[in-house]
């Protein structure tokens, strides 16, 4: 496990969805749970939900700070290239981005 090892600092994912956001896994979280919120409709649970996003944010910058200390001036790229949460829209095929 890479997290743990001093010698082997695994491999930075940046293809793919990882590629468009850095935090895929954390977007279907909340997507997943919001369904499920809706769904349900409790008080309760909406107040749980809306603790989600507070919650989620501190793992996501503990796991930047530990990526950053792993990858150095790879991950920097990254994160200056792809947005953390919600992916950029694409150009239309055939167009460039400006």
């Amino acid at each position: 496990m890479p997290e743990i090892s001093r010698r082997d600092k695994g491999r930075l994912l940046t293809g793919g969805i990882y590629g468009r956001t850095r935090n895929p896994r954390y977007l279907e979280i909340l997507t997943f749970s919001f369904v499920y919120t809706a769904f349900a409709n409790y008080a309760g649970i909406w107040v749980l939900y809306a603790l989600m996003f507070p919650a989620l944010h501190l793992v996501v910058l503990l796991e930047e700070r530990e990526l950053r200390d792993r990858f150095g001036a790879e991950y920097e790229e990254y994160r200056r290239r792809v947005p953390r949460y919600l992916p950029k829209p694409r150009a239309p095929r055939g167009q460039t981005r400006i």
